[in-house]
C-alpha cells in the first residue's frame, strides 16, 4: 500500500478499471536537461489491453509535423484549441490549494511553438479565461488533444509551467516529431505497431 495515499501497488480483484504493468519507458527526459528539448516523454505497456467494454475510443496520434501544419496556415492563435486532462491541482495560489482528485480536463489557445520555451520541442497555451482552463501540479505527463473535449487525437503531454501558481500559461511536450513516433513504435509490441500507425491523424 502507497504509504500517503493508502492506494495498492497492485490491482483489487475484480477490479474492471484497473490494469499492471512492469514496463516502463523513458525517452530520456532528465529533470530538463537540454532545455528546451527535454524528451519529456514516458511510455507504459499494460500487460492487458483495456477492452472497449471498459473504455469507448483509445486516443490516436498526430501525424509527425502536425502542428507545424498548423501554425503555418495562418490562422489566428485564438482559432487553435487543445484540450488538457489530468488529475493534478484544481487550483494553487499562496493562500488555498484545491485538489478533486479526478480526472479533469481543460480547453486553452495555441500560444507559441518557436519561441525561446518551446524551440519546435514544446507547445505553449494559454487557458485563462472564462470557461477555459490550464494545467496545474501533478497534470504532468497527462495527454493534450488537439481541439474540445470530445476529440481524441494527442498532440503532446503536459510537461511544465512557469510558476506554482497555475495561471494557465501551459507548456507540454510534443509527440507529433518524427523521434517521438518512431521511438514509441519502437518499444510498442509488434502486433500493435500496425494499428498505431493506420489510426495516425494527420490534421
Amino acid at each position: 500500500m502507497d504509504p500517503i495515499t493508502g492506494y495498492p501497488d497492485t490491482c483489487i480483484a475484480g477490479d474492471p478499471l484497473c490494469y499492471e504493468s512492469d514496463e516502463l519507458y523513458n525517452y530520456g527526459f532528465e529533470d530538463f536537461a537540454g532545455f528546451p528539448q527535454t524528451r519529456d516523454v514516458g511510455l507504459v505497456i499494460l500487460e492487458d489491453p483495456v477492452p472497449t467494454s471498459v473504455i469507448s475510443e483509445y486516443g490516436v496520434l498526430a501525424t509527425a509535423g502536425s502542428l507545424d501544419r498548423i501554425s503555418s496556415t495562418g490562422r489566428g492563435r485564438h482559432e487553435v484549441t487543445f484540450t488538457a486532462s489530468g488529475y493534478g491541482l484544481s487550483e494553487s495560489n499562496p493562500v488555498h490549494v484545491e485538489s478533486f482528485r479526478e480526472r479533469l480536463m481543460a480547453t486553452s489557445r495555441l500560444t507559441n511553438l518557436r519561441n525561446s520555451l518551446t524551440s519546435g520541442f514544446n507547445l505553449q497555451t494559454n487557458g485563462n479565461g472564462t470557461g477555459s482552463g490550464g494545467t496545474c501540479s501533478g497534470d504532468s505527463g497527462g495527454p493534450v488533444f488537439y481541439g474540445d473535449t470530445s476529440s481524441n487525437v494527442i498532440v503532446a503531454v503536459t510537461s511544465f509551467g512557469l510558476n506554482a501558481w497555475c495561471r494557465g500559461v501551459d507548456f507540454a511536450y510534443r509527440t507529433d516529431q518524427d523521434d517521438v513516433i518512431a521511438w514509441i513504435l519502437e518499444h510498442a509490441p509488434a502486433n500493435e505497431r500496425e494499428g498505431i500507425i493506420s489510426r495516425m491523424v494527420a490534421l
